[in-house]
């Protein structure tokens, strides 16, 4: 039986892999076809050439419809090969993982953490939220889950009819764990904006990778050590700048990686595939938690500690 639905399983995401490359051409082809469409209506404005008027039209009605039918066939090729994996992605989890206490798709991390002060962009709502995980990995206990933040704009048209639409400015995954220090009060680094005012360190090149908004200097500063900011910029050379962290009061730490899409199907066509792909990007997320040194489970060493620990014995 299990052997019969990995092979439907397999079938199902091929065929969706296909669909996908199908769709792909033809985004591919109406963009091709902009680069006349844009020099023939060049002529037909600048030198009049009305003979070049019907095959503008033709151009435009030939490649409109290609980009649209293009970009929706593959949004929707893509749920729906994200919703079958989702069903063979916590097999993968409890694999690579200590322990998987929970996987839901249509859920994420609480509204309550994600709308927290990580210097996002100017957003209206919360928008779609998935793949919750709560468990165990490389001995750090954490929840996650990935969203978006969307913004609505309005339109007016000629008759002055308004309409509105969401924009996504955001996407990323928030992993919830402890920052094993003691905080009077919460405080932010971000990679998102710029924060007028913020904390400026002694790092010339840490204050243009980050920014940081905090009430209580010392605590921040207690963290942000010579060898902890070393830490965070040779992450950022590796990674991009798809950092936030936003460090609680009550010892949790919230951990935003812009632009993170650990679930995505990606170009995987069979179970191999997609078990390989998914286990190669959580595997890159637990080196990235041990990197920010963050504490494992029974662990008393604060976050950004354990380095030092290793200078004090090698002292």
């Amino acid at each position: 039986a299990m052997a019969g639905k990995a092979r439907d399983f397999d079938s199902r995401l091929a065929q969706y892999a296909r669909w996908k490359r199908f769709f792909n051409k033809l985004i591919t082809a109406g963009l091709i076809l902009l680069v006349p469409m844009i020099v023939v209506a060049l002529l037909v404005i600048a030198f009049h050439m009305e003979v070049l008027k019907t095959p503008l039209f033709v151009l435009v009605c030939i490649l409109f419809p290609l980009i649209v039918i293009g970009a929706v066939g593959d949004t929707i090729v893509g749920g729906k090969a994200k919703k079958l994996a989702a069903g063979f992605t916590p097999t993968v989890l409890a694999r690579v993982m200590d322990r998987l206490d929970k996987y839901d798709h249509e859920v994420s991390v609480s509204d309550d953490y994600i709308r927290q002060e990580l210097g996002y962009p100017f957003y209206d709502r919360i928008g779609e939220r998935s793949d919750y995980v709560k468990g165990a990995l490389r001995g750090i206990p954490l929840e996650m889950g990935e969203f978006s933040l969307e913004k609505r704009t309005s339109e007016r048209d000629e008759d002055g009819n308004v309409s509105y639409s969401w924009d996504t400015v955001f996407e990323g995954l928030m992993v919830v764990c402890r920052h094993g220090m003691e905080l009077s009060n919460d405080f932010t680094i971000t990679q998102y904006m710029a924060v007028l005012g913020g904390l400026e360190t002694e790092s010339v090149d840490f204050n243009r990778a980050f920014s940081i908004t905090t009430r209580a200097q010392h605590e921040t500063f207690y963290l942000l050590t010579p060898h902890y900011m070393e830490t965070l910029l040779r992450l950022t050379a590796e990674k991009g700048r798809i950092f936030g962290m936003r460090f609680l009061s009550d010892g949790t730490l919230l951990l935003t990686l812009r632009g993170w899409d650990l679930f995505e199907v990606g170009d995987s066509t069979n179970t191999a595939e997609l078990s390989e792909k998914l286990e190669r990007e959580v595997m890159e997320l637990g080196d990235l938690l041990e990197a920010l040194e963050i504490p494992r489970e029974g662990e008393n060493i604060p976050m950004g500690k354990r380095g030092e620990d290793r200078n004090d014995e090698a002292g």
